[in-house]
């Protein structure tokens, strides 16, 4: 395939209350091709997409010599009761990167989907090979998160964000892709993910209840997100959150991340 993108010959932005089998299969190929098996599968789309609480999210695809190159989401997921999109899926096939398709992907699909939801919050937690663009499409860094260990008898429990029944059930405990335990302390019920051998990061809190169908894990070592900067934090990645246009930032949570 020529990867000069004078042969773009379809930009496709399509919501996903409309999208065909069809589209949902180039932007999946695109997925494969890029991430191999590590890629978002049609069941984990229709979790995603298809069945998201909150409502429609919009898929863009670049189609060059009528084949899908480039794809990208604005996924539908909702910040205390107001409407707001995360880019997400960003998959772009290797001969074609470097040719500006993620700014282009960006560009568009936050002009579609503003068009649609004028007050939409747009935002994301870009990873740093997309933290410098962001900034070069004018959006503004909000928080910083650092990881710090978590010793459960000198730090106070209920600092831990409780997590949003709904969103839990439906993307965290919901999701097979989600590799998620729980961990008891005390009255409290922590829900955490493996990030590396027996070192776990704490995502958020919720009920005894809702604990009841997830692995326990008892002597791990615990992580928790601060703004605050420890001796911990130097070994792992830095969390950022951006956001396009105006918006209240304490009311963004690190757990409503994509990838978390």
């Amino acid at each position: 395939m020529n990867s000069n993108l004078n042969n773009i010959e379809k930009v496709l932005l399509r919501w996903t209350d409309s999208i065909s089998d069809e589209e949902i299969e180039d932007f999946l190929s695109v997925q494969r091709r890029v991430f191999g098996k590590e890629s978002i599968g049609i069941d984990s789309f229709n979790l995603k997409y298809k069945n998201n609480i909150y409502g429609e999210s919009l898929i863009i695809i670049i189609y060059v010599d009528h084949s899908p190159i480039a794809a990208r989401a604005f996924w539908r997921n909702d910040i205390n009761g107001g409407i707001a999109f995360q880019p997400c899926d960003t998959a772009v096939l290797a001969s074609f990167r470097g040719k500006g398709l993620f700014y282009r992907m960006t560009i568009l699909a936050r002009e579609e989907v503003l068009k649609r939801h004028t007050d939409a919050l747009i935002y994301n937690y870009p990873n740093r090979n997309s933290y410098h663009g962001y900034l070069n499409l004018n959006w503004s860094l909000r928080k910083q998160w650092f990881y710090r260990i978590f010793f459960p008898t000198k730090f106070n429990v209920s600092q831990i964000e409780s997590l949003d029944s709904a969103y839990f059930n439906w993307w965290i405990r919901g999701n097979p892709q989600k590799k998620i335990c729980a961990k008891k302390i005390g009255r409290r019920c922590l829900i955490v993910s493996p990030i590396r051998k027996n070192i776990y990061g704490i995502i958020g809190q919720v009920m005894e209840e809702d604990i009841h169908d997830l692995k326990r894990i008892y002597s791990p070592v615990l992580v928790y997100k601060s703004a605050d900067k420890g001796l911990f934090s130097k070994f792992f990645n830095i969390t950022n959150l951006v956001v396009f246009g105006d918006d209240v930032v304490n009311t963004i949570p690190y757990y409503k991340m994509d990838a978390i």
